[in-house]
């Protein structure tokens, strides 16, 4: 036998070698961070490695022999996938091969997502087969997205500010150079204390900065300075960066330039609290405060108060200069209450001339706090008696004033604003210029004026308002004419009397349509005792004409169209006006009664003596007759002032070429002494109450008055 050796230790040196290559290459494979997949010219996958499981969801035992177009190729592209497998088999050549492209692959799950992909051509005995390098490009593109976010966030219109854990400026963006007027250069390393307005103090940002170090976010509105000086408004986000180890390491503040908006919003509440006039609070405003303030009055009991003020007689200046200049009156009494009073105070117009300054609850002591609103209310009376320049033309004015101190009970503030108001018209009740506080009693009083005000609306049209005539006679008790007198019968009251009513109705402007009725029931009432004889154009009927009424526009065309439609003559019509309305607007006066005169129209002055006119007025006022005010004659045999008085007005009538009446003779000793003086025509319950239309029809007729 022989035996033949070979030495086989390098070849198993060498296969050794090869399985130990091999076993690396293995874990080379499978700890690659890419996908590694082995193909054959048909598609089927022959080799798969972790991270290939980790990237596309199929296990290695799912997917060998699986094809790749029918697992990890999405469908709109499996097509073009074969092609390009196709064309690589018979040319060796392919778009893809051993380049990097990025293309979308499919995941088990059946979503799509991004890969970088690199194949590879292997020749073996058998043939080709193809392997691919994969890589997951999912969080680089989201990165990138990211980014290029960010980079269009830090270039848009929102400003940035990048500072460091020291507040310190890094970077800002183009936005906050335009906002605030500085480049970059200007802010970086700054603080953004730089931009402060000195709007806002240190408690808020001191409350700012410690919402930030507790929530790693503030944001809220605040204003800055620009480089120039000017403010802006910005709405400001700030955010707290921190690293890994919770370290703030910066701080970005991201804002949106809102000037114009908080000056849209700044007039928007100009116009739903402030009065267009003067920039007052408006009554939407004050009342907002005042109901807070009683709220915190009842729950510190403590005691505040409210001023309603009236300028007194302002309708005088507005129609006599024109509404300009009283406007230009409203601006300024807005700006001294302004000075007169403390910053914490409310002072508030509601419209026309009436202003409400509202005192905070702050005084523990009720005394207190109704002296201190005294005080108040007499410094308000004593400068706004101060002369006042509107134009060159000084005007000097006169104050009401009503108080009242809450909370007097459960009340909201529309209730303290009508005590208020209560306590003003028992001012102006008692005078004018002058102050006055609420009481219980007023509000009862307030409560039967609105009362009565409805009751007199109701009776203009439930004709529960009648005339009744009380004669005008000579000595010899002759009747030369009568004045017509207002009645009103209430249907709960009785007859109330005018002097109730005639005062509420010139106050609300209810006077104008009870004139009109007036005229009207006295003219057809005129010309139906004419038509029947009773009443000739010697005698004439006297009717009573409100200040108001006079001065209405139209008024003369009302009177010469009551005349004409009733068919009298206009010398029948005596208009009785008071020396009041003498006081106002004299020129228009004039010029009214000077028409009406022209036309026929008989004019007196009634209650003459009790006014202030200035006699040099009667010698521009084209009148008939005197009236001497019944206070005078009351007393005229028993006080030697009121005979003094009536013998003067007597006196002066004759000397004037004005008829003389006197108005409420009762005695013989009245009438006597009246005509030793010269006086001729007499009215009075000596001769006749007032009475009805049927029973002065029949005193026309017999035509003489016996005395009583």
């Amino acid at each position: 036998m022989v035996l033949v050796f070979h030495d086989v230790t390098l070849s198993y040196d060498i296969q050794q070698t090869a399985k130990e290559q091999s076993t690396m290459l293995n874990h080379i494979i499978e700890a690659s961070m890419d996908a590694i997949i082995a193909a054959d010219e048909n598609s089927t996958i022959m080799e798969w490695n972790a991270q290939a499981e980790k990237i596309f969801g199929w296990s290695r035992d799912e997917i060998l022999g699986c094809y790749l177009h029918e697992t990890i190729i999405p469908l709109q592209y499996r097509e073009q996938h074969l092609n390009g497998i196709a064309h690589l088999s018979e040319t060796g050549q392919g778009e893809m091969l051993n380049h990097r492209v990025e293309i979308s692959a499919l995941h088990k799950n059946g979503k799509e997502f991004p890969v970088e992909l690199t194949i590879s051509q292997l020749e073996v005995k058998n043939g080709s087969f193809y392997s691919a390098f994969v890589r997951d490009l999912t969080e680089i593109k989201q990165t990138e997205q990211e980014l290029k976010l960010a980079a269009i966030t830090f270039y848009s219109h929102s400003g940035i500010v990048i500072t460091d854990a020291k507040k310190r400026i890094l970077r800002v963006n183009p936005a906050i150079e335009s906002m605030s007027g500085y480049c970059a250069e200007e802010l970086l390393g700054k603080y953004p204390s730089i931009l402060k307005s000195g709007r806002q103090d240190s408690a808020f940002y001191k409350k700012m900065w410690q919402q930030i170090n507790e929530t790693d976010s503030w944001q809220g509105e605040l204003w800055n300075k620009r480089k120039d000086g000017s403010l802006y408004a910005e709405f400001l986000t700030i955010t707290a960066v921190r690293d890994y180890s919770g370290t703030i390491t910066n701080y970005v503040g991201t804002s949106y330039d809102i000037t114009e908006r908080k000056f849209a919003e700044d007039k928007i509440e100009q116009l739903a609290y402030r009065d267009e006039l003067t920039n007052l609070a408006n009554r939407r405003l004050l009342l907002d405060r005042l109901n807070h303030e009683i709220n915190v009055a009842a729950r510190h009991k403590v005691y505040g108060a409210v001023l309603y003020l009236d300028l007194d007689r302002f309708k005088n200046l507005n129609d006599a200069l024109g509404h300009p200049i009283g406007d230009e009156l409203l601006r300024q009494v807005a700006r001294r209450l302004i000075q007169l009073v403390r910053a914490e105070d409310t002072v508030s117009r509601l419209g026309g001339d009436e202003f409400v300054i509202m005192l905070p609850a702050t005084n523990k002591n009720l005394k207190k706090a109704g002296v201190e609103a005294g005080s108040v209310a007499d410094k308000i009376k004593e400068h706004l008696a101060e002369a006042f320049d509107l134009h060159g033309y000084q005007y000097f004015l006169n104050t009401s004033i009503g108080i009242v101190i809450f909370p007097e009970a459960e009340e909201g503030a529309d209730d303290v604003l009508k005590h208020a108001d209560s306590a003003l018209y028992r001012a102006k009740e008692e005078g004018r210029n002058t102050s006055r506080f609420y009481k219980p009693a007023m509000q009862q009083d307030a409560d039967a004026r609105l009362q009565m005000e409805k009751d007199i609306r109701h009776a203009l049209h439930n004709d529960e308002l009648s005339l009744h005539y009380q004669p005008q006679v000579d000595i010899n008790g002759h009747v030369t004419g009568a004045e017509a007198l207002l009645r009103w019968q209430h249907p709960q009251r009785g007859m109330v009397p005018p002097d109730e009513f005639i005062p509420l109705a010139e106050d609300t402007g209810l006077i104008l349509d009870i004139g009109r009725w007036v005229l009207k029931q006295a003219s057809l009432q005129l010309a139906e005792w004419h038509n029947m004889g009773a009443c000739p154009n010697s005698r004439s009927l006297a009717i009573n004409v409100s200040p108001r009424q006079f001065h209405q526009a139209g008024f003369v065309e009302e009177i010469i169209d009551m005349i004409s439609a009733a068919g009298i003559s206009a010398s029948c019509i005596e208009l009785e006006i008071t020396e009041g309305l003498l006081m106002d607007r004299l020129g228009d006066v004039v010029d009214k009664l000077t028409q009406l005169r022209e036309y026929g129209v008989r004019i007196a002055i009634d209650d003459f003596g009790t006014g202030y006119s200035s006699l040099s007025y009667l010698k521009t006022l084209p009148l008939d007759k005197l009236k001497i005010d019944q206070s005078f004659v009351r007393d005229i045999t028993t006080d030697s002032n009121d005979a003094a008085i009536v013998d003067t007005i007597i006196a002066m009538s004759k000397h004037m070429d004005l008829n003389v009446i006197a108005e409420g003779v009762e005695t013989q000793e009245q009438l006597d002494f009246l005509h030793s003086k010269g006086c001729e025509v007499f009215q009075g319950y000596y001769f006749s109450k007032p009475v009805v239309a049927e029973q002065m029809l029949n005193i026309l007729k017999n035509d003489v008055i016996s005395k009583k």
